[in-house]
């Protein structure tokens, strides 16, 4: 996953006011159950392999409702999906995901490596995650060493830089 631009929540009328990432999966390859609480997002298959998205509606004690049906907006055009529904999206077409949506995507196994893309409303990872069952967004690490990378996340906001 690649943030390649992000405004800044606390004075979003400063700089972008929206984010944009680019993702690249195996074959696969899944990200864990979650929804945002306030982001909404386009999620976007760009090229090589299949994305696939499933949905759920949540709760009001933000547990996975896996009962009830929904709307979510395809390009634009409003699509009811079932409790737990997989949508095959096609190259240059884009699902839409609400606030409070449980959504999980990947690449669809035995094809090939998928790019794909989401551009949303500032994007708060660290405050606006809810994930679904056990999931995480990050493993613990145990650091030897400084890292090389930073993440998103490992970065000070502009503010607190001398």
């Amino acid at each position: 996953m690649f943030d390649v631009r992000n405004g800044n929540v606390v004075r979003p009328q400063e700089g972008t006011p929206y984010g944009e990432k680019i993702f690249v999966l195996k074959p696969g390859q899944r990200l864990p159950f979650h929804f945002h609480w306030n982001k909404t997002e386009d999620i976007i298959s760009r090229c090589g392999g299949t994305l696939m998205i499933q949905l759920y509606n949540s709760k009001d004690d933000e547990s996975m409702d896996e009962t009830s049906s929904g709307y979510v907006y395809i390009d634009g055009v409003q699509t009811r999906f079932s409790a737990g529904q997989v949508f095959e999206i096609p190259h240059g077409q884009s699902l839409t995901i609400v606030p409070r949506l449980y959504h999980r995507f990947w690449a669809k196994e035995g094809g090939a490596v998928l790019v794909g893309g989401e551009i949303s409303t500032i994007s708060v990872p660290k405050t606006d995650n809810r994930f679904g069952g056990n999931a995480r967004r990050f493993v613990p690490i145990e650091e030897d060493v400084p890292p090389t990378y930073l993440l998103n996340i490992d970065y000070k906001p502009l503010h607190e830089v001398a």
